[in-house]
């Protein structure tokens, strides 16, 4: 049975394609070093270099992570691509458990 897993594919033309997901799995594979959080504006694909991180000019090298706003980039050494977005997560998301009490409306049959 072959993978079920796609991370590439080629078409007719020849022309190959990575899936973005195959790009991130290798990174995170690599060495990954979190640098910090910067104020400096980045977008995926963007060639920013250096960056501000606490105020201090930072010249990103291959493997830095970091946060910007609420997503994470990583560089590869020319662009910033990026991983995640938290933008979406509530106060549930940075908490170990949560407890609520409920009262059963209406019958069961």
């Amino acid at each position: 049975m072959a993978n079920p897993e796609i991370s590439r594919i080629t078409l007719p033309s020849g022309t190959t394609y990575d899936i973005k997901d195959a790009y991130a799995r290798e990174a995170i594979a690599s060495n990954i070093v979190y640098i910090g959080v910067t104020t400096t504006p980045l977008t995926d694909g963007a060639s920013t270099n250096p960056i501000l991180i606490n105020g201090d000019s930072y010249n990103a090298k291959k493997g830095n992570l970091v946060v910007y706003e609420h997503k994470e980039f990583l560089f590869d050494g020319s662009i910033w691509t990026e991983l995640g977005d938290l933008t979406g997560l509530g106060d549930l998301a940075y908490k170990d458990t949560a407890s609520a009490s409920y009262t059963p409306a209406g019958t069961v049959s």
